[in-house]
């Protein structure tokens, strides 16, 4: 991949805090969600990986979701994205370069991060998608103990993320280990 072209402020100034919200009122669809996708695991594990993406843009009513894991991909460390859904459906096996991403960083901060206009920071991204993303929240999520990939979802017009949509995207990253694991996903 050619490096990327600089940025147009600092990471600080497109990380952003959740506002907060609140956890009962969606307690029962988090709950049949998350019973679905079990079952799923249990008897389709190769379809578990897009269910859980569907299930984050459910839950989250965002515009895109996606999985991502790191690979490798002609010598570089790449986030392949290995499941999709929404908007940004179509990118699915689609990368994005490990050490200057939104994916990367997340890994290297080891925590869940919100970022709005993630472009002004990582200008690349106006290149690789046809719609805009106003914010993102990525969760990582760990295999083997090794932090490995994100869980995201994007929304592509307004939208406020919200403390309880940080609580569901960590809890569907929790699970994406077990579904690569159940799945036999090699990177």
């Amino acid at each position: 991949m050619p490096p990327p072209p600089a940025p147009a402020c600092t990471l600080d100034d497109i990380i952003a805090n959740p506002i907060p919200g609140r956890f009962a009122a969606q307690q029962p669809a988090e709950t049949a969600a998350f019973l679905r996708l079990s079952s799923t695991l249990a008897s389709e594990p190769a379809r578990a990986v897009q269910q859980l993406v569907e299930s984050a843009l459910v839950l989250t009513h965002a515009d895109s979701s996606g999985l991502t894991v790191e690979s490798q991909e002609g010598g570089e460390t790449v986030f392949r994205w290995i499941a999709t859904a929404g908007e940004f459906a179509r990118y699915r096996n689609g990368i994005m370069p490990r050490n200057f991403s939104p994916c990367g960083t997340v890994l290297d901060k080891r925590k869940p991060l919100l970022m709005r206009e993630p472009a002004r920071y990582y200008p690349y991204i106006k290149d690789l998608v046809h719609v805009p993303i106003r914010s993102v929240l990525l969760a990582p999520y760990a295999r083997h103990g090794k932090l490995v990939g994100t869980v995201w979802v994007a929304a592509h017009a307004e939208k406020a993320f919200t403390t309880e949509h940080v609580r569901i995207v960590e809890s569907l990253a929790t699970f994406a280990s077990s579904v690569l694991d159940a799945m036999r996903y090699e990177h």
